[in-house]
């Protein structure tokens, strides 16, 4: 055997550990600070919405000797197959109906790279919300004051309102974003009200209906006899709506109470409440629980609410009073049917 051969895997040996070691001590900085962005990201936007991403926040490690420059890039999908580099990142809702993302990561050399994830709903009224039935029995009501589309069912001698109300003059849409526009959801969920404001907030020749308008409308869904105030056991699913929002089904126990959207068209939706404070609305229990306002009060500062949740359990509608200042719902509007 050559003997230079074998002084020479030794030597080869040696220069191979000692790069494996240099790799194993290399160390990257980890950024301070968490990500955030000047304008708050919308959970839910409307094609053609135009958003813009100025990220901050993130400061180098104070133990780093140099001073790197932080640059942020974007990523937008569906739509983008590479990062794009730039200070504000502008984003053009496109008319895919879909959860889009966006990705914004802070990179500089010798420094672990942070990333935030948002995600976006693209939400359009006309299209996202199907397999809702209204009544083909029923009527339409156009609110003079924005033109918008009401169907009714006519049930004990009141026209119930289909759609929760949209009015938009007052009280907040769903996870809308204050000055920024954001309000995809109003005619997908309706606006959520504070109990003066749904005392407000129907057209006229409309209402906010009593409880006692609300049970003498699940009476005709029962055989039990109801009384106002009272849970009204099992009829849960007679009111609900079996809908799907980007094809994606709302009710999250739709199949386990036994539906029967049909026996009432009254299209109940898991909008769940907002619980207010000041002018910060925060959301909750949406997907699996609904509430409505009634025009009953408790006393002077509580009023009683209609809600139905659907789990495991049961499917009831309850009855409860809540602070009218700090709650938020949305409404059914009713009138006396001609």
């Amino acid at each position: 055997m050559d003997i230079r051969k074998i002084l020479l895997i030794p030597l080869f040996c040696s220069l191979l550990l000692n790069s494996c070691q240099d790799k194993e001590e290399e160390t990257y900085f980890t950024f301070d600070g968490d990500m955030q962005t000047e304008e708050t990201l919308p959970s839910y936007a409307n094609p053609g919405d135009v958003i813009y991403v100025t990220p901050y926040g993130i400061t180098k490690d104070p133990e780093d000797p140099d001073n790197p420059k932080i640059t942020y890039s974007f990523m937008f999908t569906p739509g983008m197959t590479s990062r794009d580099t730039m200070t504000t990142f502008i984003i053009s809702i496109p008319d895919t109906l879909c959860t889009a993302k966006v990705q914004v990561f802070a990179s500089a050399p010798g420094y672990n790279t942070s990333t935030s994830e948002y995600s976006i709903a693209i939400i359009d009224p006309d299209e996202s919300l199907t397999n809702v039935t209204h009544n083909p029995q029923g009527g339409s009501f156009t609110d003079p004051r924005d033109s918008r589309v009401y169907p009714y069912t006519t049930i004990a001698g009141l026209d119930w309102m289909t759609k929760n109300l949209a009015y938009c003059e007052f009280g907040k849409a769903y996870k809308g974003i204050k000055d920024h526009g954001y309000e995809a959801m109003t005619d997908v969920f309706g606006m959520y009200y504070t109990w003066d404001q749904a005392m407000a907030a129907c057209p006229e020749g409309w209402r906010l209906p009593s409880d006692s308008d609300w049970t003498a409308m699940c009476q005709t869904l029962t055989d039990t006899e109801l009384s106002p105030l009272k849970t009204f056991p099992g009829i849960a699913g007679k009111l609900m709506a079996n809908g799907y929002l980007n094809s994606e089904r709302l009710w999250i126990y739709y199949t386990v109470c036994k539906p029967e959207p049909e026996a009432s068209y009254m299209n109940l939706l898991p909008t769940g409440y907002a619980n207010k404070s000041d002018d910060v609305y925060t959301f909750d229990n949406t997907l699996g629980f609904a509430a409505y306002w009634t025009s009953t009060e408790a006393d002077s500062q509580k009023a009683y609410c209609r809600y139905l949740y659907n789990n495991e359990k049961n499917a009831d509608v309850q009855a409860h009073p809540l602070y009218k200042e700090f709650f938020a719902t949305p409404v059914r509007c009713v009138r006396d049917a001609e």
